[in-house]
């Protein structure tokens, strides 16, 4: 019996993502240990919360053992968090009581992604983005998100650590053209943003496994706990095989006036959408 888990944001990168849910692409990554796939299976509980009967939802992984440990994490969360809520384990499907429904699959090239053409997904959730090649089937299968009711705040939310063999186009696609915490407009319209989060933003898994650091040892995962994403030039290359040039992504970036797009304190109280300008 897998004890029920009532999750809650931490202060930090994970109360920024709750908030970020106007955010079209949403890109939560930085160093092992930083509380991602709690971070996506959160966004998704808010989701529900939010969009009620019509909420619409898959994660990804990119193979079906990879999954094992989102199964379990989820049964721990939303158990706690949903009265009723029931994980089918023949169809990898959670059910919620309000009538939402969210999918967990693995999908491991472009040509998988077939298999979800014209399927319709208020959330969509990559685990671990970087394990993939490249970024085909996440582009591929942005199309699915859409909904025919009214569903306000249809997302697509990544996670990702440094390094894997797509360290170099998520970087480039999410980590480049903008600093961290500022809102992106690309070409085809969609908005997206890169919220870093590090170790150190965990206290929880600090204070049950405060041994954890320290177990680190190697001196590229200290420098991947003490950076995350923003590793550039020789020392990306010799911690992650980062070859080649990359390219910058054409976008147009936009910040809020003056304080910038996620300035104060954080509170879980409001999530107003910030007025946004451009600027060159």
């Amino acid at each position: 019996m897998i004890a029920p888990t009532v999750w809650k944001p931490q202060p930090g990168p994970q109360e920024k993502a709750i908030r970020a849910s106007f955010v079209d692409e949403l890109f939560y990554g930085g160093a092992r240990g930083g509380g991602k796939t709690d971070t996506l299976l959160g966004l998704w509980g808010a989701h529900v919360v939010e969009c009620g009967q019509h909420a619409r939802g898959i994660i990804f992984r990119r193979t079906y053992p990879e999954l094992d440990e989102i199964i379990e994490r989820s049964r721990q969360m939303y158990n706690g968090m949903f009265a009723g809520a029931e994980y089918k384990v023949g169809s990898h499907t959670w059910h919620f009581p309000n009538g939402a429904m969210l999918r967990l699959r693995h999908i491991e090239t472009e040509l998988d992604a077939d298999h979800y053409q014209g399927h319709s997904y208020s959330f969509i959730g990559w685990d671990e983005i970087t394990s993939w090649n490249d970024l085909k089937p996440y582009h591929r299968l942005k199309a699915c998100l859409r909904s025919a009711h009214d569903v306000p705040n249809k997302q697509i939310i990544s996670t990702g650590n440094p390094g894997g063999p797509g360290h170099n186009e998520v970087k480039a696609y999410f980590i480049d053209p903008a600093p961290e915490g500022e809102l992106i407009e690309g070409k085809d319209g969609m908005t997206r943003m890169f919220i870093r989060s590090l170790i150190t933003d965990n206290k929880i898994l600090l204070q049950n496994d405060p041994g954890y650091i320290n177990r680190l040892k190697t001196w590229a995962m200290r420098i991947w706990f003490a950076l995350g994403w923003p590793v550039t030039g020789m020392l990306s290359s010799v911690l992650f095989s980062v070859t080649g040039k990359t390219s910058r992504s054409g976008c147009l970036r936009l910040r809020s006036p003056a304080t910038g797009l996620f300035s104060g304190p954080w509170t879980m109280a409001s999530r107003p959408l910030p007025r946004l300008h451009c600027i060159a």
